[in-house]
């Protein structure tokens, strides 16, 4: 094998000389390389060793080739797991999805609970906090000369506490006594603290039931259920949008669409800003089926509704008689309306639809007085007063609301008969803090003029 190597090698040094040199191969060297190639052809030990050599090469690619193999298995296999991994991408979507509206949901409402808890604990003392009430921010009523009507107290009064939106709606009524000086009141405090006020100077209405019901627009509008029909308000007005009749109270709030839904002749229907829309393949055989529908869809339940009475009630009064002088008495206050009866505070969060709230009873205030120059300037009787308390209010949440309140009377206690009348709080937002009020009065001007008057604002809490 030596010898033929060395030929071969003799042989090519040789040719690749003459071709580098352009000299053509004698007839000797032709020979030669004819001879070396039979030789070569004709050695099965060289055969022997080529093929050797180049199985050695295979066997070498072989192994690389296997090798690549396996790497290309691993990663095939990889491949195969990770597909399963992104085939579970959109399932922990709506699961991540579902768990963050669940999440938001809740954390609505306990910031809703934990807000008033953490003042309470601030509070220490009272266990509960405490909020000043000394002046007002909207003015919501302000009637000079107010006739007979002025010593009376709102009668008919739902509210609602809208967890969902921010928004504070309240529905005030004097009842049978309704006019310019005591009107209906429609207030409606939006999420920045705006107010808005729409007022009437005749009863609205004065029978069936009534409350406030969250709407697809993210507002609330007054609801009137009587003699099986059904109103719905006008945002921002005294006006009827839309009425149907409908077989029965009961309504329903879809968390997903923000619609409302009613049964009206067997058939359900939608309520949303459009109106009343009939759903023909959805139908109930009575009550229990359409509440049974109801539950078992996840909707909340609305209507936690007031009676409408047609009557009207006296606010608390102090009078000043037989030529005496107060420093200090008592005048009982009122919450809501006539009684708890006929007052619908309400709140309303995506978790327990409209909640109605445990009506607190008014507490007995304080009346003191300023020293202020009176008319007759021989007297120390005072031009001003003022009525000083406390009252409270619970959410829908069990939090307390206790709420430190004075208030003026812009009147005097001049002479016999003079009537200061009040305070009343028709209404009050866990919200926004906010509280709407009432006081009355007599000034007198003379030792025998006075003027009656009426004021009736919204504060919020300081």
């Amino acid at each position: 094998m030596s010898t033929i190597s060395n030929a071969a090698q003799i042989m090519v040094d040789k040719l690749v000389a003459d071709l580098n040199s352009e000299t053509s191969l004698s007839a000797e060297d032709q020979l030669l390389v004819a001879k070396a190639l039979d030789t070569m052809k004709n050695s099965t030990t060289f055969e022997t060793a080529l093929i050797a050599v180049v199985e050695e090469h295979f066997n070498t690619a072989d192994a690389a080739l296997t090798a690549a193999k396996n790497d290309i298995n691993a990663a095939k296999a990889s491949i195969e797991t990770q597909s399963t991994n992104l085939n579970l991408i959109p399932g922990l979507q709506t699961s991540i999805d579902t768990s963050i509206s669940g999440m938001n949901t809740s954390l609505d409402t306990s910031l809703a609970t934990i807000s008033p808890t953490v003042r309470d604990n601030i509070s220490g003392t009272f266990n509960n906090f405490q909020i000043g009430y000394n002046c007002f921010d909207k003015s919501l009523l302000q009637s000079i000369n107010a006739s007979s009507t002025y010593n009376r107290r709102p009668v008919n009064v739902a509210s609602l506490d809208n967890y969902a939106t921010g928004e504070f709606y309240a529905f005030i009524s004097f009842g049978s006594i309704t006019n310019a000086y005591r009107p209906n009141q429609i207030v409606r405090v939006k999420k920045d603290q705006s107010v808005q006020v729409a007022t009437m100077n005749a009863q609205f209405f004065t029978t069936g039931t009534f409350g406030f019901c969250p709407f697809a627009d993210d507002t609330s509008r007054l609801c009137r259920y009587d003699a099986s029909t059904l109103y719905i308000q006008t945002i921002g007005a005294f006006t009827w949008e839309f009425s149907k009749a409908v077989d029965y109270q009961e309504i329903y709030y879809d968390k997903a669409t923000k619609d409302l839904y009613v049964v009206s002749g067997g058939f359900l229907n939608k309520i949303n800003t459009d109106g009343f829309v009939v759903e023909a393949e959805i139908t109930f055989i009575n009550q229990e089926a359409f509440t049974a529908w109801a539950q078992a869809e996840g909707h909340l339940r609305t209507d936690a509704f007031a009676t409408m009475v047609n009557t009207s009630a006296n606010a608390g009064a102090i009078s000043y008689a037989s030529n005496g002088y107060y420093n200090v008495s008592t005048v009982a206050s009122y919450i809501g309306g006539s009684n708890s009866g006929y007052t619908s505070f309400t709140g309303f969060d995506l978790v327990s639809g409209v909640k109605r709230l445990v009506q607190q009873p008014g507490h007995n205030f304080v009346f003191g007085d300023i020293a202020l120059t009176a008319y007759n300037t021989t007297t120390t009787k005072p031009m001003v007063t003022s009525l000083r308390g406390q009252a409270s209010f619970i959410d829908m949440y069990g939090n307390y609301a206790r709420l430190s309140i004075e208030q003026f009377t812009n009147s005097n206690l001049y002479r016999n008969g003079q009537v200061i009348y009040g305070p009343s709080f028709p209404a009050y937002s866990h919200i926004h803090k906010c509280l709407i009020s009432s006081v009355a009065g007599q000034d007198y001007y003379s030792s025998t003029s006075s003027t009656e008057y009426v004021h009736s604002s919204l504060a919020f809490g300081r």
